[in-house]
């Protein structure tokens, strides 16, 4: 359980330099790094149980499964912080357009 953890934090810590670097405020880019781990951190809790009950599948199937979930965990994290900002609601379907799309060319490629 700590490698996840040690990725997550160093996830936030260079999440927060990079905001830092940008000019976001402290707040705000605690903010947005809660979002976002609030967002994936559901998705991946709700992949692992469906994992779980795909342990006998065969093993192409779970890997896909695994894309989904980390796709799943992404998009929801994204959507999370970008509805947080207020971005409006042409913005945020442009943004679920790219979502869409850079998904479903993972998902090709796996």
């Amino acid at each position: 359980m700590t490698r996840p953890l040690v990725v997550v934090g160093t996830g936030a810590v260079v999440a927060m330099a990079l905001a830092a670097s940008g000019g976001v405020p402290t707040t705000d880019g605690l903010t947005l790094v809660a979002l976002a781990v609030g967002g994936s951190l559901l998705a991946s809790l709700a992949g692992a149980a469906v994992l779980r009950g795909a342990r006998h599948w065969p093993a192409g199937r779970q890997a896909l499964l695994v894309v989904l979930i980390t796709l799943a965990a992404t998009v929801t994290g994204v959507v999370a912080a970008s509805v947080a900002m207020f971005i409006s609601a042409h913005d945020l379907r442009a943004l679920l357009v790219v979502l869409v799309m850079s998904s479903a060319v993972a998902i090709g490629a796996a």
